[in-house]
């Protein structure tokens, strides 16, 4: 799985700033954000919900690849020295201009 998941990655660099780790070295590797963010971030919890709408159990030992580590160590200050207004306009902003060509035409019917 790893040799099919990096021939896939066009862009090598971006294994350089990456690290694979289980949900919960997640919590331990980054802990800023869970003790600075705005909720109470529980990996786990969060991506198990998710892949279980998809009838698929994901343990806490299950490895993830993060592949930008700098970010999620600067998250949790960033998210504790930002106005709330600015972080939900900064993701309803992110969420339009990912998913708003698909989006846009169903809501004109």
């Amino acid at each position: 799985m790893n040799k099919l998941a990096t021939a896939a990655m066009h862009d090598t660099s971006i294994w350089k700033t990456s690290k694979r780790l289980t949900l919960d070295q997640m919590e331990y590797t980054f802990p800023k954000v869970v003790k600075l963010c705005l909720i109470d971030v529980n990996w786990h919890r969060m991506l198990a919900r998710m892949f279980k709408k998809v009838n698929n159990e994901l343990r806490r030992d299950e490895p993830v690849v993060v592949f930008n580590v700098h970010y999620f160590e600067q998250l949790g200050t960033i998210l504790s020295s930002t106005n709330k207004r600015t972080i939900a306009n900064y993701m309803a902003l992110h969420v339009l201009s990912t998913l708003g060509t698909k989006t846009i035409p169903r809501l004109l019917e």
